[in-house]
């Protein structure tokens, strides 16, 4: 058997069992950058000089598309766990602290004419040069592990395309939807106080399904063929 008919062979036999298989869940991550607005800190906290207005946020959000709705008894408002969520701003890492009771979570609100996605952790790890007052200061001492982590709040005043569905990568509004909000927010609720606010510039949804797997073992067989 040559090459081609190796290759329609393989896929033939995945597309087979993808069809014999029930629906999957698999994971989408959500890349978000965005433009920091504004920096407030509070009680002699200081970042360095790499966290201005103007500087950069990258970040992620990554959860399962069968994660169930906690809020199910309410048809205008859902919550869904996330499996991750993260933003770097500059020398810093704002990231949910694993050892916390409580996950990371995507609230999404379809009611009152508009919807809003609402993406954050309540409990937070915080990474990065700190220092008070000018001095260097250990972060473990700060105990900002337990602070309100941001948030991603991207808002629409039109009615939600999805309602309160869990978005996946071909039903995650575009950036452009959201005509009334797309902002980011990086907080801390304890001593020392900090906020950083900025504007969300851009989104990008990508999908990890399991079909993925199905053609990295079909490219695996041809190689192997290959060789042989």
């Amino acid at each position: 058997m040559n090459t081609a008919k190796s290759a329609l062979c393989v896929l033939a036999c995945g597309a087979v069992i993808l069809t014999a298989m029930p629906a999957l869940a698999y994971t989408v991550t959500v890349y978000v950058e965005g433009v920091v607005t504004e920096i407030y800190t509070f009680d002699g906290l200081e970042f360095d000089g790499s966290v201005t207005v103007g500087s950069t946020m990258t970040g992620f959000v990554t959860y399962d598309t069968e994660t169930p709705d906690q809020k199910p008894q309410y048809d205008w408002v859902a919550c869904y766990s996330l499996a991750s969520i993260s933003m770097h701003v500059g020398s810093y890492t704002f990231t949910h602290n694993l050892g916390a009771d409580e996950e990371p979570y995507f609230y999404i609100s379809a009611g009152n004419g508009g919807f809003f996605y609402d993406i954050r952790s309540m409990d937070s790890a915080f990474y990065g040069p700190c220092y008070m007052n000018g001095q260097a200061t250990n972060l473990e001492d700060l105990d900002l592990t337990g602070c309100g982590f941001g948030m991603y709040n991207l808002a629409a005043n039109i009615a939600s395309p999805t309602g309160d569905a869990l978005p996946d990568e071909n039903t995650f509004p575009a950036l452009s939807v959201f005509d009334e909000d797309r902002l980011f927010l990086i907080e801390s609720w304890l001593s020392p106080e900090f906020n950083i606010y900025g504007e969300v510039t851009s989104l990008t949804v990508v999908p990890e399904p399991a079909t993925v797997l199905l053609f990295g073992f079909a490219s695996f067989a041809l190689l192997r063929k290959r060789r042989k």
